[in-house]
């Protein structure tokens, strides 16, 4: 979970056109709160959903006044994207670990009709991880139209190896000493929930930002319960919110099975699972669905 913008400047029919690139959106979102342990691989795709307001049309010349021509309103709805999730068993350094990857992207646009620009963020993220938390290893590229950039990151006891290429394919290499000391990194998969019940209601911790070598401030709250259907699947489990920099917050939805069903930005913006885990499909595959919402 990164949350840097780039800014550029594009010249559109002689004006400038000043863009910012956010960071798409990654999973990891139960591997947080629950902890780095195996997970089968999860998608979830991204909506934007908006109200449209009424327009009323205006009359000709040749007509009454109270004659009008309406658009009706409604919802309205864009593609944000998407972003997945799988963690798997690995070994690395001669260290056996879990290696936790996701990869996203992030539609975009800028501009007013009839100039409007459109394009599309990609990243992928990877960490490396011990069962107990610790991590070994933090990979991260992100590409935007200005280019691709990407960061190696290996940790050691006090300190971290960085291994950075820009967007003009330069490398540069680089230790870091992060201020916050190694527990704050660590404390990201240090489990909330273990054996289904909430050990820790409340956790702060911190991410080295592969990109820029800056540290980020995250804390994570238990905010609550919920039940609900996805995809003709019955759901019921916990909500927690993950707050980060620059106001971002993510309310994650995980199910008692422990699977992410929904993480949503705002009440608009929302990623939501496009296909039903395993754990909620019965023996021929069909999804579970129990009366009562659980």
């Amino acid at each position: 979970m990164i949350s840097t913008l780039a800014v550029a400047v594009l010249e559109l029919q002689d004006q400038p056109l000043k863009m910012k690139y956010e960071i798409p959106v990654s999973g990891m979102q139960r591997e947080i709160v629950l902890g780095p342990k195996p997970q089968e691989y999860a998608l979830l795709n991204g909506t934007y959903e908006r109200e449209v307001q009424t327009t009323h049309l205006a009359t000709g010349s040749n007509t009454p006044g109270y004659v009008d021509n309406i658009i009706p309103g409604g919802t309205a709805e864009d593609n944000l994207g998407y972003f997945d999730c799988v963690t798997k068993p690995d070994n690395i350094f001669n260290k056996d670990c879990v290696v936790i990857t996701s990869v996203a992207k992030w539609n975009q646009q800028a501009g007013h009709k009839p100039n409007i620009i459109k394009w599309q963020d990609f990243s992928k993220q990877q960490y490396w991880v011990t069962a107990d938390g610790t991590i070994l290893r933090h990979y991260y590229l992100l590409q935007t139209p200005e280019g691709m950039q990407s960061a190696d990151c290996v940790y050691g006891k006090d300190s971290i190896q960085r291994r950075y290429t820009d967007v003009h394919n330069k490398v540069s290499f680089g230790d870091l000493y992060p201020s916050c000391g190694m527990d704050a990194l660590n404390a990201q998969f240090k489990p909330m929930v273990v054996d289904g019940k909430i050990v820790m209601r409340d956790k702060e911790y911190c991410v080295v930002n592969p990109l820029t070598g800056g540290i980020e401030k995250y804390s994570v709250h238990s905010a609550g319960t919920f039940k609900g259907e996805f995809l003709s699947a019955t759901f019921k489990g916990k909500v927690f919110e993950i707050d980060g920099p620059n106001n971002l917050t993510e309310k994650a939805m995980i199910d008692d099975s422990g699977d992410l069903v929904k993480v949503a930005l705002s009440d608009e913006k929302y990623f939501v699972i496009s296909m039903v885990p395993t754990s909620h499909m019965d023996e021929n595959g069909h999804p579970i669905r129990k009366a009562g919402g659980g």
